[in-house]
C-alpha cells in the first residue's frame, strides 16, 4: 500500500514527495500488453502524454475512458484534457467517452 503524507496538501503542487504517483508510474511502466485508464477527471499534462506515447511505442495498448463534455460536471477539466486528445490519438491511444 502506498500513501502520500497528508501534509502534502499544504505544499505547492510542484513540490514532492510524490509517493503514490511514483509507485503508480513504476507499476504502469511494467505493463506489457494493455493499460486502461478510467477517470472522469483525466488531464495527462505533457509528462503524462509522453508516458502514454512511450507505452504505445513499446506495443502496449492504451485505452482511456473519460467523460464527454456533455456528461461532465467540470468543463474546465474537460477543456484541459482536450488539449492533449489529438496528440494522444495520433500516437495510437484509444479513447472511450461516457455519453
Amino acid at each position: 500500500m502506498f500513501v502520500d503524507d497528508p501534509a502534502k496538501l499544504r505544499m505547492p503542487t510542484s513540490k514532492g514527495p510524490f509517493v503514490v504517483a511514483e509507485a503508480l508510474y513504476h507499476t504502469i511502466n511494467k505493463t506489457r500488453d494493455e493499460f486502461f485508464v478510467i477517470s472522469p477527471y483525466f488531464v495527462p499534462e505533457d509528462y503524462g502524454a509522453r508516458f502514454f506515447e512511450q507505452l504505445v511505442d513499446r506495443g502496449v495498448r492504451v485505452c482511456i475512458a473519460t467523460n464527454s463534455l456533455a456528461s461532465t460536471n467540470n468543463a474546465y477539466v474537460h477543456g484541459a484534457y482536450a488539449e492533449y486528445r489529438e496528440r494522444l490519438l495520433a500516437a495510437g491511444v484509444e479513447f472511450l467517452a461516457a455519453r
